[in-house]
């Protein structure tokens, strides 16, 4: 019987050291690489995450097909093409496990970083009487929003903590989490230009 407690026990232990293994190996993707994203057109685009050492890690996008081996740090980086303004595209990232990003655009992205002056939403104190009518006409799913959490640190962080909302589209619904002087910077930029405008806000 305690041999059989004993084999039961050791065939657990390995069943969870096959499960760290396995979980190990799977590929993430940083925070603000998520399905709504705006990516920079006219550059190479550099998409990262980690993987187990060794893996290979396949990027399909816009009917190109992007390889890489993870290094020995865990960490590895695939530069795609560089890409004309336009979408809705959808990226699939796959190794030992699959995803798959949709409502990916490409235009301009910005950081608009700063203390209260850019930090005030629509949604704070008078905002949405104030800005009643700009609100109601801001339905524009090419102006796109990611507001990054407040946070500190003494060191360089491994990645951004962004709301639970991610990539938002400016709407007459989600405008109250928008940046007020972001927003209107981005607007002014897609009635000039008419491509998707992303605003990385990080106050």
């Amino acid at each position: 019987i305690f041999t059989g407690v004993i084999c039961k026990f050791l065939f657990l232990i390995n069943c969870c050291l096959l499960a760290t293994q396995f979980a190990s190996a799977t590929i993430k993707l940083p925070r603000l690489v998520i399905n709504g994203m705006v990516l920079q057109r006219d550059v190479s685009l550099p998409i990262w995450g980690t993987a187990a050492v060794g893996e290979t890690v396949n990027i399909t996008f816009k009917g190109q097909s992007y390889q890489t081996v993870t290094p020995a740090s865990g960490k590895w980086t695939i530069n795609l093409a560089p890409s004309a303004a336009g979408g809705p595209y959808t990226m699939v990232v796959a190794g030992s496990n699959t995803i798959t990003i949709t409502d990916i655009l490409i235009g301009d992205v910005y950081v608009c970083s700063g203390q209260s002056n850019m930090r005030i939403w629509f949604g704070d104190g008078n905002g949405p009487t104030y800005y009643a009518a700009d609100i109601a006409a801001s339905a524009n799913p090419n102006i796109r929003q990611l507001e990054i959490n407040f946070a500190l640190s003494a060191t360089p962080l491994e990645d951004v903590n962004p709301l639970a909302t991610g990539w938002e589209a400016a709407s007459p619904s989600t405008l109250k989490n928008f940046s007020v002087v972001a927003y209107y910077f981005a607007k002014d930029l897609y009635e000039k230009y008419q491509i998707p405008i992303g605003i990385i806000t990080s106050t």
